[in-house]
């Protein structure tokens, strides 16, 4: 019987020690600015994150004057609707990098 325990415990053991625990993110940020004075408003994979900021140059990432959206790691598509009612219609792919941060200029 102490055989049997013992052995249970070395397969449990085992079992456990296999288990790969990852430290890696796997989440990014997007700093997203507009450089037209119009007013538009952010879409992300078809959903809407209110008005884009302007600014005359780029931004630093994660600078808080601007939109900061923390996404998972991999492809998003990035676009913009005027707030006045015309369509941008030129959606972007943009790679999200894992535990990093890009700046998306829309339109």
């Amino acid at each position: 019987m102490k055989k049997i325990i013992a052995a249970q415990f070395l397969i449990a053991l085992i079992l456990c020690s296999c288990e790969k625990k990852s430290n890696e993110p796997t989440t990014g940020k997007a700093t997203i600015y507009a450089t037209s004075p119009n007013n538009w408003s952010l879409i992300i994979d078809g959903k809407e994150y209110g008005k884009i900021k302007n600014a005359s140059q780029m931004p630093v990432c994660g600078d808080p004057a601007f939109q900061n959206i923390t996404l998972s790691a991999g492809m998003h598509s990035f676009d913009a609707k005027s707030l006045d009612g015309y369509a941008w219609g030129s959606p972007k792919s943009i790679n999200i990098p894992a535990g990093g941060c890009i700046q998306v200029k829309l339109p």
